[in-house]
């Protein structure tokens, strides 16, 4: 999964959007979201607790539902879900998922809690 081109969208309150694309095997997907700058630290938060051992799990839901990202334990794995939702809206209602659930390690979470960090302390000083 890659994040690109993220920026704050300045509405009624601050959207924080970006490019994602998420690849597995042949399988792909790619589209443009945003959500509240909030949730993605409220996210960040989860991560690190999850890291640190005080929770079970790190979830992160845009509320449009486009992106669901799931960090938990299974026994002693730890298991990532990505899920891409795509919304039709016409006569009728089509939905597509891409749904992708893997094994880790979570050596790599410090550094992404970082990288949100950074991201986060950036767009903060643009709102």
């Amino acid at each position: 999964m890659t994040l690109e081109r993220t920026q704050i969208k300045q509405d009624v309150v601050p959207i924080w959007e970006f490019d994602i694309k998420i690849a597995y095997k042949y399988f792909s997907a790619s589209l443009t979201v945003g959500d509240l700058c909030g949730s993605f630290e409220t996210f960040k938060n989860e991560l690190s607790d999850f890291y640190n051992g005080k929770r079970c799990s790190a979830n992160f839901t845009l509320i449009e539902r486009e992106l669901e990202i799931c960090f938990y334990k299974e026994n002693e794995q730890m298991i990532c879900k990505i899920q891409s939702n795509h919304f039709e809206m016409d006569n009728t209602m089509c939905h597509s998922s891409l749904i992708i659930n893997y094994e880790m390690d979570k050596s790599f979470l410090p550094e992404l809690i970082n990288e949100f960090d950074e991201e986060i302390s950036t767009n903060d000083s643009i709102v």
